[in-house]
């Protein structure tokens, strides 16, 4: 009675993120844009933009009674592309997300990660090729959640026989509950091959 939320696997939603290691400035956001609006490769996939806006105030006399804010300043820089919608759904199957301090391209029709790959050698070349020293990638994330239904009645629900009693991602107290519950924890990894980096896994279920 146990169903993955993909058929043949379990991925609902995926996203990967690069996060520059200095902010970076409107104007190369805007370069950026004219560039994924005219690269056949991103128009193809993402054939929408939507521009977002930065408002920035400054506060005088922040803790006064006479606190105030200066006017606003309202700038164009950040943008998301949208991918058309997936059958029968409204929102757009992928977009990709860009702003002063990350990329984050979000994924609803997952397939397989081969091919995710695939699209995303096909996607980064153009969005990255233009980078200076400066705004070189600080951080790489990958978030993907896996969904899965259960189709029978909530009292034949064995979690023993789903998850291993053992399993050092899940508390000892989930198997002595008939409610619902949350575990969740994250830790640091040193890796040292292909690059040495710090990994930090979270895990929530």
């Amino acid at each position: 009675a146990l169903r993955p939320f993909g058929g043949e696997h379990a991925i609902q939603t995926a996203a990967v993120a690069f996060t520059w290691s200095t902010e970076m400035p409107l104007s190369d956001l805007r370069s950026l844009r004219s560039r994924a609006a005219t690269a056949v490769e991103i128009k193809q996939a993402f054939p929408t933009i939507e521009d977002r806006h930065v408002v920035k105030f400054a506060l005088n006399n922040v803790g006064s009674s006479d606190a105030r804010a200066n006017a606003p300043s309202v700038q164009t820089g950040p943008f998301v592309l949208n991918s058309l919608p997936a059958t029968n759904d409204v929102a757009p199957a992928r977009s990709i997300a860009v702003d002063m301090r990350q990329v984050v391209i979000s994924i609803a029709d997952y397939d397989r990660w081969s091919k995710l790959l695939e699209d995303l050698q096909l996607y980064l070349p153009t969005l990255f090729s233009s980078f200076s020293a400066r705004n070189s990638i600080s951080t790489i994330g990958l978030q993907y959640v896996d969904a899965f239904e259960w189709q029978a009645d909530r009292s034949e629900l064995d979690l023993k026989a789903i998850f291993k009693e053992t399993s050092p991602y899940i508390v000892g107290n989930a198997f002595r509950t008939g409610e619902n519950w949350h575990s969740h924890h994250g830790l640091f990894t040193t890796i040292n091959q292909p690059i040495t980096y710090r990994r930090l896994d979270n895990i929530n279920i």
